[in-house]
């Protein structure tokens, strides 16, 4: 997770545990929310995944961003054996598009037999604020809705609204565009 439930009660300024089970539902779907909106999963992860080569020194992968590249193989008989794997020295995390990866020297059998095979991790690890601060905001307007203070107070509505809308302009940026 992006955040832990500290960080919700700390931003909610609450000191007791009673709302515990709550509170990391919520944390929990805001998150979902966001990635869901984003098109993309933002905790860092390993992942085992095959694409179809393209002929190309590039592969876009799902997942990003990448932090490491663990193996990676070309076979179209999908063996994936020593001899169809590449070195992952030979291959570059390319930092002007994300979840790219180039192959410098060489290019990817184009094939529509998902030849690649790739183990990679990618993800954050470390998210970035504006981006904690986004699914923080979802999960403040959810609490405050779920806790019918929306009826009761004058503005919360507003203070809903507003908090959803600026995650939302904030997310636009992590949307994945493919």
């Amino acid at each position: 997770m992006i955040l832990d439930l500290a960080d919700l009660k700390l931003a909610l300024g609450i000191q007791d545990d009673d709302s515990d089970s709550l509170l990391t539902t919520i944390l929990e779907n805001a998150q979902k929310r966001a990635e869901n909106y984003c098109d993309r999963e933002f905790d860092s992860q390993e992942k085992t995944e095959y694409y179809n080569g393209t002929g190309t020194n590039a592969l876009l992968l799902r997942r990003y961003p990448i932090t490491a590249i663990d193996s990676i193989y070309d076979d179209e008989d999908r063996e994936f054996d020593a001899d169809s794997e590449i070195d992952t020295d030979d291959i570059v995390i390319d930092d002007e598009i994300e979840g790219r990866i180039i192959y410098p020297d060489n290019t990817f059998t184009k094939s529509d037999v998902k030849n690649i095979k790739i183990k990679y991790t990618a993800g954050y690890s470390e998210a970035p604020e504006d981006l904690r601060q986004a699914i923080l905001d979802l999960a403040i307007a959810e609490f405050i809705k779920k806790k019918g203070a929306i009826n009761a107070v004058e503005g919360e509505e507003d203070r809903v609204k507003r908090l959803e809308d600026e995650a939302w302009d904030i997310l636009d940026r992590y949307k994945r565009v493919r």
